[in-house]
C-alpha cells in the first residue's frame, strides 16, 4: 500500500467520523446546537481538521441532513420489500407503525426532515427518493387492490406519504401534539384506510 493510499483512506476515515458525530447531534441535540466546535470535539478532530472536508456549517448540515435522510428511505425501501401482510388493511397498518416508529424515534432527528437542502440538486433529490418510496407502496398496494386503476394508485400512495410527513411536520414542532403522537397514529391509520373504503 502507497503513503498516498494511505493517507486517502485515513481522510476517508477522518471525513465519516465527522459525518457521523454530526449525525448524532442533530439527532440528539437538534439544528440549533450543531455547531463545528461540538462536532469536532464528538469526532475526536481539531476543528482546522474538520474545515479541511467542509467549507463552512451549512455545507456540512447540508451533508448529512441528505446523509440522513438517504438512511430513512433506505431503511423504509428495505421494510416495505420484505413486509408481509394477508390484507390491504393488515398492510396499510404495518406500513403506518413502519414510518411513524422510524421517523419519530427521535423528536430532534424527525425535526431535519423539514430543514430544506440549500440547492436545487439536492432538493430533487430528495424529492425523487420520495417518489421512489412513493411508487413501491403503490405496487405493494396493486397486489392488494387489484381493481384499482394505476393512476388512482400513485395518487393514494402519494397521499399517504405527503400526508404522513405534513403530520409529522406538525408534531415535531408542537409540544402538546407530539405528546398525543399515539393517539395521531391511529387517526392517520383510519385516514389511510378510508382511501381504499368503498
Amino acid at each position: 500500500m502507497t503513503k498516498q493510499t494511505t493517507l486517502q483512506k485515513r481522510a476517508l476515515v477522518t471525513k465519516q467520523s465527522i459525518i457521523e458525530a454530526g449525525l448524532l447531534i442533530l439527532s440528539e441535540e437538534g439544528a440549533v446546537n450543531f455547531t463545528t466546535n461540538k462536532i469536532a470535539e464528538r469526532a475526536g478532530v481539531s476543528i482546522g481538521s474538520l474545515y479541511q472536508y467542509f467549507s463552512n456549517k451549512e455545507s456540512m448540515l447540508n451533508l448529512i441532513l441528505l446523509k440522513r435522510y438517504e438512511e430513512d428511505m433506505k431503511f423504509l425501501y428495505n421494510e416495505i420489500t420484505i413486509m408481509e401482510a394477508l390484507t390491504g388493511s393488515e398492510f396499510l397498518n404495518k406500513l403506518a407503525d413502519l414510518i411513524w416508529h422510524r421517523l419519530l424515534s427521535s423528536r430532534e432527528a424527525c425535526k431535519t426532515l423539514f430543514i430544506a437542502p440549500q440547492n436545487l440538486k439536492d432538493q430533487l433529490e430528495l424529492i425523487e427518493s420520495r417518489k421512489v418510496i412513493t411508487t413501491m407502496i403503490a405496487e405493494k398496494l396493486k397486489v392488494f387492490y387489484p381493481d384499482v386503476e394505476n393512476q388512482s394508485l400513485s395518487l393514494k400512495s402519494t397521499l399517504i406519504t405527503e400526508s404522513f410527513l405534513g403530520i409529522m411536520q406538525t408534531i415535531t414542532y408542537s409540544d402538546e401534539l407530539y405528546e398525543m403522537n399515539h393517539v395521531m397514529l391511529i387517526d392517520y391509520k383510519k385516514m389511510i384506510q378510508a382511501l381504499f373504503s368503498k
